[in-house]
């Protein structure tokens, strides 16, 4: 079944192919059915400079020619309901398919490994991920080539990791936007996470620092080994069951646990204005405690 984005592109390709940019995968050449470029696997051909590239529903995977960073497409976008894989994985580090655009969003919940190479800043936008895998593997992974910056990452649902292999290049990405109780996100130790929002996620960091993380809603467990700089806890509960530091923690409403750590871990300063905070004596060390008074809050000593 083609999608309605696949059967517009047919209809502007069929009327006017000149003016068209818009590519549509289809993978359907015999003998050569997941190779990038064979023109054949494409409404309208390979795409070139300038073009947009739809990847609809269907299972038709992409694991030849999987270097396109020569190429500067526009957006790229990865239907709802496709379920193929995008790159492979062979030994210690995966084989990307390395794409220079300038936006992706990606509903595949197929694995999908993607490199962006575009030389700027990138905008990410993962809808939907595999939430099936096993345990210690990801629906998407991530990473850029070192040039450019992801400006923003968007993650709705699912396992996504970002810069997680040995061999994946020293990388930044502004901004983590964290927008479902459904998205586990994973940071690679060379990766710098300059600001993270999160509103209901589970957010694993290896051996890096995150600037700031801000949580406005919904429940978030951040785990892992890294450290955090400034945390604010404005709404929903923020759940610390890693081993990382957390310089400041302000709790300005919602609740901050730490009650499932399992794993020694210092709050060098906490304060809090309003809200709930529940501490496990065994695991938790606060260096400094504010509070404001004449404010409703609650602290609690709870051991696990």
């Amino acid at each position: 079944m083609r999608s309605a984005v696949g059967n517009l592109a047919l209809v502007l390709l069929a009327v006017s192919p000149a003016f068209s940019a818009d590519r549509v995968w289809w993978g359907n050449s015999s003998g050569a059915e997941k190779d990038w470029n064979t023109a054949a696997n494409w409404v309208g051909g390979v795409p070139t400079a300038g073009d947009n590239v739809f990847i609809p529903v269907g299972s038709a995977d992409i694991d030849t020619g999987l270097d396109q960073s020569g190429v500067s497409l526009g957006t790229v976008l990865i239907e709802p309901g496709y379920t193929g894989n995008i790159g492979t994985y062979t030994g210690s580090s995966p084989a990307y398919l390395q794409i220079d655009c300038t936006q992706l969003t990606s509903y595949g919940t197929g694995r999908l490994y993607l490199d962006l190479c575009h030389t700027g800043a990138i905008d990410v936008t993962i809808r939907s991920a595999d939430t099936t895998v096993t345990a210690g593997t990801h629906g998407v992974y991530l990473t850029t080539d070192g040039t450019g910056t992801i400006g923003q990452l968007s993650v709705s649902s699912g396992y996504v990791a970002l810069g997680v292999f040995a061999d994946d290049p020293a990388q930044t990405c502004a901004e983590l936007r964290l927008q479902g109780v459904s998205a586990y996100v994973t940071i690679g130790e060379n990766v710098t996470a300059t600001n993270i929002d999160s509103r209901g996620s589970f957010l694993s960091l290896s051996e890096n620092t995150i600037s700031s993380i801000e949580v406005t809603g919904g429940t978030s467990t951040i785990g892992g080994s890294g450290a955090v700089t400034t945390a604010t806890v404005e709404a929903g509960t923020f759940r610390h069951s890693g081993s990382g530091t957390i310089t400041t923690c302000v709790v300005d409403g919602g609740v901050f646990d730490t009650t499932d750590a399992h794993r020694d871990h210092t709050v060098t300063t906490l304060t809090v204005d309003t809200g709930t905070v529940t501490l496990d004596p065994e695991t938790t060390t606060i260096g400094t405690l504010n509070v404001t008074p004449n404010t409703q809050h609650t602290i609690s000593v709870s051991k696990q």
